[in-house]
């Protein structure tokens, strides 16, 4: 469903638009980008152009099965060059008008742990309980991407290794210092000098309660601040 023109607060009942028919498919994640709006589904992403202000000429103009699909919505980031998720097939980038894998002739897309330290996109991608949540987080002042792989810190996991993909060289490399392991992270924000900065329990627990205040095992961090003396490069 979609508001008014110019009245974000009212919302008829006959706004909406059928992003897809017969695919019994939930709406994960919405994102907006160069006259473009991008439906993410668990199984599916929709990419319709909303130019024009009157709906009635709005339309679908890109459907993309399978590799689209994210099962969270942590796993879409908007970033300065366009909409990225994240999800068992790769690493995807849409820049309004092609999509590119990041990950394609960079990381191993299967196959266990290798390099002693760094893991296969399959292996990292995947948590230890079995679900693809990783968290995409972009920095504008470095122009990097950082892949999370686990920000609800399923015990037992690895949950603190993590990609990153820098814009410019367009290269990627593999930290597990910079976040804590087991632990419950929320969403990032960017401060007033565009850093990154998220909040995360000190002990192992389910998560935050929304809507209550941080418990007093709450660490705040900047993870554009972090030294990164222990990252290995990957490529």
């Amino acid at each position: 469903m979609y508001s008014e023109f110019r009245k974000f607060d009212t919302i008829p009942g006959f706004n909406y638009i059928n992003a897809s028919e017969g695919d019994a498919d939930d709406i994960v994640e919405l994102k907006y980008f160069t006259d473009k709006l991008f439906i993410f589904k668990s199984n599916s992403l929709h990419v319709w152009n909303v130019k024009h202000i009157e709906a009635t000429n709005w339309f679908p103009e890109q459907t993309i099965r399978k590799t689209g699909g994210v099962s969270h919505p942590c796993s879409v980031v908007s970033t300065s060059y366009g909409i990225v998720w994240a999800n068992l097939h790769g690493c995807w980038y849409h820049d309004g008008r092609k999509v590119v894998n990041l990950i394609e002739g960079k990381l191993r897309d299967t196959e266990a742990d290798y390099h002693n330290s760094s893991s296969s996109w399959a292996t990292f991608v995947k948590a230890h309980d079995e679900n693809v949540k990783p968290m995409l987080m972009f920095s504008p002042k470095e122009k990097q991407l950082y892949v999370f792989r686990d920000p609800t810190g399923t015990s037992s996991g690895n949950t603190n290794r993590c990609y990153i993909y820098n814009f410019i060289s367009q290269s990627w490399v593999y930290n597990d210092s910079i976040f804590t392991n087991e632990r419950s992270y929320t969403n990032p924000v960017l401060d007033w000098n565009n850093n990154i900065v998220l909040a995360h329990t000190e002990t192992i627990a389910n998560g935050f309660t929304l809507g209550s205040n941080f418990p007093d095992d709450t660490d705040f961090i900047d993870i554009t601040d972090v030294n990164r003396d222990n990252v290995d490069l990957d490529t």
